[in-house]
Parts: structure tokens; C-alpha cells; sequence
């Protein structure tokens, strides 16, 4: 928490059944007394499908509200894997986050996916209410690397997709509509020449507030 200017160490956050190689803290986010933390190697539902740990604040101490997986788990989902070592495969604003699922193979190999979580109204619970996947999966686009919600939109990133270009990458946006997300369209970058290309951002991080 921030001091004045100063930043000093308010906890140190760790799962509750944590295991050798799940790799906990992958990607995290936090908003207001709600932190949010995947461990994409872990394996109460299959291996390596992954889980995602719910940790609330009270005062000055947080504490693991939940454990919670995908509804549809799978050996080797990676949830909230993220990108490379850098995350981003988890946002979280007020009640609801998204977390992607890398690996997840609804629409071809590794096409991925990213589901939708809500916090139970009047409860510190919290439930599954949509799976999102992109219009036009194609093996190995991995939507779902990176992530971002904000109020009724959210953004999916899927960096291998190949409407430009080979691994040009494009960007999901969704938009809910009373309890559930539909997609109203996916931005693609007007260049693409190779992956980590430099106007690639796009696909390679999404946050922040859109809309």
C-alpha cells in the first residue's frame, strides 16, 4: 500500500493448497478490496488446467476467499497463463472479472477462450456466468493470452490469429447485455509483418478502460 510517497509491503499472498510448479501469481489484478491471482499449472480439476484464487481485504489483512476453476476444465487449459512470464490473463472491475484459458480447445487446438465470473449478490461468493470465445477460431489463435474488463465491456487479445497476416494477432471486444457478453466486434491492427512486431501492442497487452 502506498505510504505518503512511499510503497511498503502490506502482505504476501500464497495459495491455500499451493504445490510444487503450479506457478501461482502468473497473472494478478486488483480492484478495490478484491485481488484476483492464477496459477495456470494447477491441478484440482485436471492437469495443468489451472485455478484462480479470490483474496479479499480487511483492514490491513487479506485473506483466500475462493478457489474456483473453469466449468468445462481441461488437461493443459493453462488458466490465466497470461503471455510469455509478463501475465495479463486476468482482470478484475468491482464484481465481475475475466480470465483466460490459452489452451482451451472449444473452436480447434489451443484456440482458447475466456470466461466471465461475477461476485453473488449479498454474498462473498463467486460464480461463473460466460465463456467467451472469438467469432472466427482458428487452431493455435490462443484467445485469451491477454485480458481486460471494464463496467459492460470487455477485451480479449488472441496474438497468433492470422486475418492480416501469419500470427498477426486481433483483439475481441464484447459487450454484456443484461447477464450475458456478446461479442460486438474484433479491432486488428491495419500492418502486421511478424509476431512482436512493434505495432503489434494490441494483441500483446489490453487494459485499461474501453469503451
Amino acid at each position: 500500500y502506498k505510504s505518503g510517497g512511499t510503497w511498503v509491503q502490506q502482505a504476501k499472498l500464497v495459495a491455500g493448497n499451493a504445490d510444487a510448479g503450479d506457478k501461482f501469481g502468473r497473472s494478478v489484478s486488483i480492484s478495490g478490496d478484491y485481488v484476483v491471482v492464477s496459477s495456470p499449472f494447477e491441478d484440482t480439476t485436471a492437469t495443468d488446467s489451472g485455478s484462480v484464487y479470490i483474496f479479499k481485504r480487511s483492514g490491513t489483512t487479506w485473506s483466500q476467499q475462493q478457489q474456483i476453476q473453469a466449468s468445462d476444465a481441461a488437461d493443459s487449459d493453462f488458466l490465466g497463463a497470461g503471455i510469455g512470464q509478463g501475465g495479463g490473463g486476468i482482470a478484475i472491475d468491482n464484481d465481475y472479472f475475466i480470465i483466460g484459458a490459452v489452451n482451451n480447445d472449444d473452436g480447434g487446438t489451443n484456440t482458447g477462450s475466456a470466461y466471465i465470473f461475477k461476485r453473488n449478490t449479498g454474498s462473498e461468493t463467486w460464480s461463473e456466468q460466460s465463456k467467451l470465445v472469438a467469432s472466427d477460431p482458428t487452431a493455435g489463435d490462443q484467445f485469451g493470452t491477454t485480458v481486460s474488463i471494464s463496467g459492460d465491456y470487455a477485451v480479449a487479445g488472441a496474438p497468433n490469429q492470422d486475418t492480416t497476416a501469419s500470427n498477426a494477432g486481433s483483439a475481441y471486444v464484447f459487450k454484456r447485455e443484461t447477464a450475458s457478453l456478446n461479442q460486438v466486434g474484433h479491432k486488428i491492427p491495419d500492418e502486421h509483418t511478424a509476431y512482436y512486431a512493434a505495432s503489434d501492442w494490441i494483441c500483446q497487452s489490453v487494459s485499461g478502460t474501453v469503451g
